[in-house]
């Protein structure tokens, strides 16, 4: 199904600004990527038809339901009248017979009544699909992935029991804010690896960086005379396992997103980005040494506002598992190093920066697993030389002493062997 929604973001671009020229030179609306996506999603039910279909086991017997109708639905921003927002999603009748521009006056009218208060409740019943339901099941059971083909479905949710006492942040009581909904999703499955280690230590990981820090950039572009908006996964790091390091700069547990060209980015929005590498500091300390999270900086050429998503700033660190070595949290800075220096809650909507600004985003680094006087001591000298730790903290944190010798550094194995054992005693005697 993928083959059948993927294309080139940057040609879809500008044939859109292309279109969008000729359409306001008629007088028409402008076509935006919502369109786009929503219509190559109806066309993508053409070859995968069952995705329309529904589950109902009102009869006590699990039921397929074919719908002959779409009903495609869209998610409409709408301001209160007490300038609160809100998300609605009605749904536009018979869409999947419809003919592009016919479609795209449909969904016009819908968003058109929704923001002006107009929508009725015929305007939301029968919704058979909509763009998420693409996104979940591509999430959970692409077919590179997964060895057997399932189509979405509405039975594949009827052997869950959702326990979520009043109160918790799974079922949070008002006013309680419930703005950044998949950071406690990774903590909870976090959690679940740390509940389980103990009992099956060799399929878990040490703590993992458990966070999303999903970043939304928008702002006013003059010369195309629209807003601009750029959405933006920093990825993180898992902790390391029971046989293996953990993977550096990289989406875990249940967040899987690619990130976006550097060089893309610069080309189609007002904003550089100065900085994208990995964290300086150690990893953390195992026998398999911790995953290191990213460094990035963005500089905004015009004046932005940004909304994150974030976690894991100043609570509980990603933990070290049987010995390991605990991980480092993250952090959101405005303007580091120089005038306007501000640091930034994890979670954050619509700040404001101007033109010039910049803001430092810097994602957890994992845990390490297993006694770190047990790494190999030559895989500790690999670490120093790609950067990855310190000779200092090579000592410290291993008990490897580093040397060197004609311009090379090099593993002093009677010295670490001699370290080593002090290390170990000294420890034994403090426990």
């Amino acid at each position: 199904m993928s083959s059948s929604v993927r294309w080139n973001s940057s040609a879809t671009d500008e044939n859109r600004r292309l279109i969008n020229e000729h359409r306001a030179a008629e007088g028409q609306s402008k076509v935006s990527f919502t369109h786009l996506v929503a219509w190559a999603v109806l066309r993508a039910l053409e070859d995968f038809p069952g995705l329309n279909d529904a589950y109902d086991d009102s009869s006590g017997e699990p039921t397929r339901v074919r719908r002959e109708e779409v009903r495609f639905g869209i998610a409409v921003d709408v301001q209160k009248a007490d300038g609160s927002r809100s998300l609605v999603v009605p749904n536009v009748p018979g869409s999947g017979d419809m003919r592009f521009t016919q479609f795209l006056s449909a969904s016009d009218d819908v968003v058109s009544r929704a923001r002006g208060g107009k929508l009725k409740l015929s305007d939301f019943e029968g919704t058979t699909v909509s763009a998420f339901t693409f996104i979940t099941r591509m999430m959970f059971l692409d077919e590179v992935a997964f060895p057997v083909f399932v189509p979405q479905n509405e039975g594949m949710l009827k052997p869950l029991k959702v326990i979520a006492p009043e109160g918790t942040i799974f079922n949070p009581t008002y006013p309680a804010a419930t703005f950044s909904r998949f950071s406690q999703v990774q903590r909870a499955v976090d959690l679940a690896l740390r509940a389980l280690a103990p009992v099956i230590p060799e399929r878990v990981t040490a703590g993992n960086s458990a966070h999303i820090h999903f970043i939304s950039y928008s702002g006013w572009d003059e010369k195309q005379g629209e807003y601009w908006v750029y959405l933006e996964v920093n990825e993180g790091s898992y902790g390391a396992r029971a046989t293996s390091d953990g993977p550096d700069s990289v989406d875990n547990l249940i967040a899987n997103t690619r990130n976006n060209p550097i060089e893309e980015l610069e080309w189609r929005f007002p904003m550089r980005t100065d900085r994208y590498e990995l964290r300086s500091e150690p990893a953390a300390a195992g026998e398999f040494r911790g995953g290191i999270g990213i460094v990035r900086e963005n500089t905004f050429l015009t004046d932005t506002a940004i909304t994150c998503e974030g976690e894991r700033h100043e609570s509980d660190v990603p933990w070290g598992a049987f010995g390991g070595h605990d991980g480092l949290n993250g952090s959101l800075v405005k303007n580091v190093g120089r005038a306007g220096e501000e640091s930034w809650p994890s979670k954050v909507t619509g700040r404001q920066l101007l033109a010039g600004d910049s803001l430092q985003i810097t994602v957890p680094s994992g845990g390490g697993f297993g006694d770190p006087h047990k790494r190999d001591p030559l895989k500790v000298l690999e670490d120093v030389l790609d950067g990855f730790t310190t000779a200092e903290a090579a000592a410290r944190d291993y008990g490897v002493v580093i040397k060197e010798v004609n311009g090379q550094l090099t593993v002093d194995l009677r010295s670490t062997a001699e370290r080593r054992e002090v290390l170990v005693a000294e420890l034994s005697s403090a426990t």
